[in-house]
């Protein structure tokens, strides 16, 4: 199962990284708990397992009133030890979705992500678009 005890706090990387709520990490243990359910649940079920972030923010938060920084909820579900096969983020703030791509980029290059800028409401065909056709022998 999924490491859901506190998360590692992370240096300053000079990009910009909102702040949260206490709560935050919290949530982002639930995100990474249910994340590998499914994966471990739905590998043999289907070809492609698709990880989908609809307001995925730039992979790393700080948490309000301390200079505690930690991965978001992208970059945690990136590091799991179980992996989906493709990582599809949508985040409607320019400059929070370039400053994502750079992160998912430097820490994980292997890793077969799609960032999509806009709306996420406004960007459905590009969002499904992502998506892998359903069948038995689809993989990405």
């Amino acid at each position: 199962m999924a490491n859901i005890e506190s998360f590692k706090s992370l240096d300053d990387d000079g990009l910009p990284t909102p702040e949260i709520g206490a709560w935050g990490e919290e949530k982002y243990r639930h995100v990474q708990l249910y994340a590998s359910l499914f994966i471990k649940s739905m590998r043999a079920k289907w070809d492609a397992l698709v990880y989908l972030d609809l307001f995925a923010g730039s992979g790393r938060s700080q948490i309000r009133g301390t200079r505690r920084i930690v991965s978001a909820s992208p970059l945690l579900i990136l590091g799991m030890p179980e992996a989906f096969d493709k990582y599809v983020f949508s985040e409607e703030d320019k400059k929070s979705a370039e400053v994502l791509e750079i992160r998912c980029r430097r820490e994980f290059p292997n890793k077969k992500v799609t960032i999509i800028t806009g709306n996420a409401n406004a960007s459905v065909d590009n969002i499904l678009a992502e998506m892998p056709r359903p069948g038995r022998t689809q993989r990405s």
